[in-house]
């Protein structure tokens, strides 16, 4: 039994202090492991940059540690005789800006960060039983079972390591705890933390359109393999709202402070509650062979990313559309979007869809400049619009008396509650839509993830009853996703920000033809001072006057002349005449 005691304390210098126990049954050499790959990262990210002030004593005797030269995740220590355990203590030095995990409000804690284990094990075989001391005031959220509390400290019933990897608490002075599935067997809770408590306030009918993501959700997977599952949520401006991540009796949904406040959210974020819930079944208790490894530092394979966030972004549309998170008209324009930016993807030319499973393991933390030519993570965008076809292709050849949720519910969930994982091949899946309907599924699967070409791109969208159109204006849902940019990337070729600072610029499009190259700044369109306004106007009159434009690239001054003769193109779907709405009907709550 490992036992950890973390102290979360210390919000002004933003250290996590840890101590931990670590038995040894014999004398001689130990190797130590500090966690590598973290859940849900898809990579080895696990931050050993910011362990520090690392001792070991063994009967109160300091002993000495070795780096491993090769891997500086990797520990070495020689036991003494007459020493039955190890005395770690050390340092987290988490973020000052940027990606942070103590506030004086909030804490969000990855015990993997905060730990060290013997090499030799299965993560699922090193009991621990883990404790956090808290600021004073702090109320806290975890999926652990807690096993009591005396003042700032909380005491967590043992777990394998595998499991307290995957359990992040949560805390903070104002938080807010709602049921989400009230009389469940299985519980399932949001626990709110926000840097002020007015950000706490929720509208009874946002608490029922939460619950109803929940019943969504468990429509179509069925039983969780979990006991209790809780959504953690930060409402902040000091914790990034930088989106979500899973867990299998848990989730991570980091929002902006006044997200339920603000009525002109990303609809987007929306789907962040349904996403996350989905992988607790696709992508946790249920993932590929690769996904899964013994412990926390042998490396993985993502060669399954399109199935677990390719089908788990498309789930997280469509159930949020069928909760009533999101309208019918919203999800629509969500799904416009998603197939513009794969339709503008050109990367596609010399790299395949199944190649992007890659992308985590060496972009993450590296900035992309040309993300569309580099393709980086299109098994999300382009995972949707594959498993769109799929699901479109099941009605279709069963008279829609087979729906994507048959599969779903049968590869992934059903009535089995155990949360042991499970692991499978990726040939599975056509043998499980086969038998499901007669298709070549194999092929269909295969053409998705190796083409180089956009000719059956969209097909999930025709099968749908739907094509992908461009009109000059853009839906509110477009306008969102740009982030405040001005967003110009099926007409121009850029986003251009409020201050005219270059965003991005598609590969080979009007503006990179021209030489405009992301962070430039544009200070002038057609004589005129920049503003997004009248850049906006001179391109939907580009056919009658070019644009040009006045940069100023690493403080050199420079015109350039775009060629693109048109207006303005945004991306929206349109229903295809006397045809049958088949995606339609996938988003309706009758599903």
């Amino acid at each position: 039994m490992i036992t950890l005691s973390v102290d979360a304390t210390d919000t002004v210098h933003h250290v996590f202090h840890a101590r931990e126990t670590i038995p040894v049954s014999a004398p001689g050499d130990i190797v130590l492991f500090y966690p590598r790959w973290e859940v849900a990262s898809h990579a080895p990210t696990g931050p050993i940059w910011s362990l520090a002030g690392l001792e070991i004593t063994g009967s109160g005797k300091r002993l000495d540690w070795r780096r491993d030269p090769l891997d500086p995740y990797t520990f070495h220590v020689v036991v003494p005789g007459g020493v039955s355990a190890l005395e770690l203590s050390f340092q987290y030095l988490s973020p000052l800006s940027g990606p942070v995990e103590i506030t004086d409000d909030l804490v969000t804690l990855t015990w993997s960060r905060t730990l060290l284990y013997p090499a030799g094990w299965y993560a699922r075989d090193i009991p621990v039983r883990a404790s956090v001391t808290l600021p004073e005031g702090f109320l806290s959220a975890s999926s652990l079972d807690r096993n009591g509390a005396g003042g700032r400290v909380t005491r967590f019933r043992p777990v394998n390591l595998e499991t307290l990897a995957d359990s992040p608490l949560y805390a903070g002075r104002h938080a807010l705890h709602l049921d989400l599935a009230p009389g469940a067997a299985k519980p399932v809770t949001a626990d709110l933390f926000a840097d002020d408590a007015e950000d706490l306030h929720l509208d009874p009918r946002r608490l029922e359109r939460l619950r109803a993501g929940v019943r969504a959700v468990q429509d179509v997977f069925g039983i969780g393999h979990y006991h209790y599952y809780t959504m953690l949520v930060s409402l902040s401006n000091q914790i990034p709202p930088n989106g979500g991540l899973e867990h299998q009796a848990s989730s991570e949904i980091n929002l902006p402070a006044d997200y339920f406040r603000d009525p002109d959210r990303r609809v987007s974020d929306e789907t962040l509650f349904t996403h996350e819930y989905v992988h607790s079944w696709n992508g946790v208790s249920r993932q590929g062979e690769g996904t899964w490894t013994p412990d926390l530092n042998a490396p993985k394979r993502d060669d399954s990313l399109w199935i677990y966030e390719g089908q788990t972004e498309l789930w997280g549309v469509v159930l949020a559309a069928r909760a009533g998170l999101m309208t019918h008209q919203q999800a629509l324009d969500l799904l416009a979007v998603y197939a513009a930016v794969q339709q503008a993807s050109v990367g596609r030319a010399w790299k395949a869809l199944s190649d992007t499973n890659n992308d985590p393991i060496y972009m993450i933390g590296h900035a992309i400049p040309q993300r569309d030519w580099l393709r980086r993570e299109d098994y999300y965008g382009g995972g949707v619009l594959l498993w769109l076809d799929v699901a479109m292709k099941l009605r279709r050849l069963s008279q829609d008396r087979v729906r994507l949720d048959d599969f779903a519910h049968r590869f992934f969930g059903g009535n089995d509650g155990s949360d042991v994982i499970r692991t499978y091949r990726t040939g599975e899946v056509a043998r499980t839509l086969g038998a499901l309907a007669p298709l070549d599924w194999s092929s269909l699967l295969a053409m998705h993830l190796g083409t180089h070409d956009a000719d059956h791109l969209l097909d999930g969208l025709t099968e749908g009853g739907y094509r992908l159109i461009y009109t000059r204006t853009p839906s509110a849902v477009f306008t969102q996703e740009a982030y405040g940019d001005l967003d110009l990337s099926y007409s121009l070729g850029l986003s251009v920000g409020a201050d005219g600072h270059v965003s991005s610029v598609i590969w080979n499009g009007p503006a990179y033809r021209a030489g405009v190259v992301p962070h430039a700044r544009i200070e002038a369109v057609r004589g005129q001072p920049f503003s997004p306004a009248v850049l906006a106007g001179a391109t939907d009159r580009s056919a009658e006057v070019p644009v040009t434009l006045g940069l100023r690239v690493d403080g050199v001054a420079r015109m350039v002349t775009v060629p693109y003769r048109g207006t303005l193109r945004y991306p929206h779907l349109e229903r295809i005449p006397r045809t049958e709405d088949r995606l339609g009907a996938f988003l309706a709550k009758s599903e």
